[in-house]
């Protein structure tokens, strides 16, 4: 008897693995359509240790443990790049749907993407775009966390000031909002432009919105900009007009110009240098931004998580999932 069970143990060690690995495979499958690029799975892993798991649930709001969630070592590689070695981590929405959240992060600290299941762990289309945003952004350090409610409460206070300071800061948050707004449009814009091909309207629009949007606060943001003030304005106006140029680009040729346009009025904005600060603009809103307790991204909705057409209330809980496995795949990375 005691033969047979120690028997029955060893063949259930040995299923196990591969069970897992099936339900690995099976889950990179569902996921491609939500994916670019090609996402090989790899094996199991443990979560994070107990004392980070608490500080997450701290950090994200949700359920109040992470009771649910699994990570995975998978492979990831962009359209012809070679494949980075990166986690896999799902974990449950936290409502009564049974939804779950399927997030991914690679060692070069850049999130790969990710997709929402429904309960029966399939996979939910009408959200491939929401979480396809963060695909590419960084992912956020749990030594850097700031919850999204203080992170709002800071934002508020900022707009709803009257001096100064405080519509500099506002100026500031709007800015980060706004090349977020921009940079999800642009990916549809810039991707038909290198093809030759008429880019869709409604993602021009979406960025000449963004653009102007940055433009009305300039004055408030100048205190801030210091030297490079005129520049920045200057940069915006040149991208506005190149987007209001994009329908007489009639031929292939014409749309390839306007693309290295974009690209250099996208790059000269990202570089500017000024009095007020060391290096460029882009680092120094990142560090502005974690001097200001805004941390480095708290998957705020309508702050740095885009909607894109879906319900507020349902984005702003799948983002608060997304958060909790962004950090959970930070920490395993470590």
């Amino acid at each position: 008897m005691l033969q047979h069970r120690l028997l029955s143990g060893l063949l259930l060690a040995a299923c196990l693995p591969a069970q897992a690995d099936a339900a690995l495979a099976d889950l990179c499958t569902a996921l491609a359509p939500a994916l670019v690029g090609k996402l090989t799975p790899g094996k199991a892993l443990p979560l994070p240790k107990a004392e980070l798991l608490a500080r997450i649930v701290a950090a994200a709001p949700g359920k109040p443990t992470l009771d649910g969630a699994a990570v995975w070592r998978v492979d990831h590689a962009w359209p012809e790049e070679d494949p980075d070695e990166a986690r896999l981590v799902r974990l449950p929405v936290g409502d009564d749907s049974g939804r779950q959240v399927v997030l991914i992060g690679a060692r070069d600290g850049k999130c790969r993407g990710g997709g929402v299941l429904d309960g029966k762990g399939k996979l939910v289309s009408t959200w491939n775009s929401f979480a396809n945003q963060f695909a590419g952004k960084a992912l956020p350090r749990l030594d850097a966390a700031v919850t999204r409610t203080t992170a709002a409460r800071l934002i508020a206070a900022a707009e709803n000031g009257k001096d100064a300071p405080a519509k500099a800061t506002a100026a500031l948050v709007d800015l980060h909002r706004q090349m977020l707004r921009q940079a999800a449009a642009s990916g549809a814009v810039l991707d038909a432009l290198e093809q030759g091909k008429a880019p869709p309207a409604a993602q021009v629009e979406a960025m000449r919105a963004a653009y102007r949007a940055m433009a009305a606060r300039s004055a408030d943001l100048a205190p801030t900009l210091g030297s490079a003030a005129g520049e920045y304005a200057a940069v915006l106006k040149t991208a506005i007009a190149g987007l209001d140029a994009l329908p007489g680009a009639t031929d292939a040729g014409k749309r390839k110009a306007e693309l290295q346009n974009l690209k250099r009025d996208c790059r000269n904005c990202h570089q500017l240098n000024s009095d007020k600060w060391k290096g460029d603009l882009e680092d120094f809103a990142y560090n502005e931004r974690l001097r200001l307790g805004l941390g480095e991204r708290v998957f705020l909705v309508g702050y740095d998580v885009i909607t894109d057409g879906v319900d507020g209330t349902d984005a702003q809980l799948l983002a608060d999932a997304c958060y909790r496995a962004a950090l959970v795949i930070g920490c395993s990375l470590e």
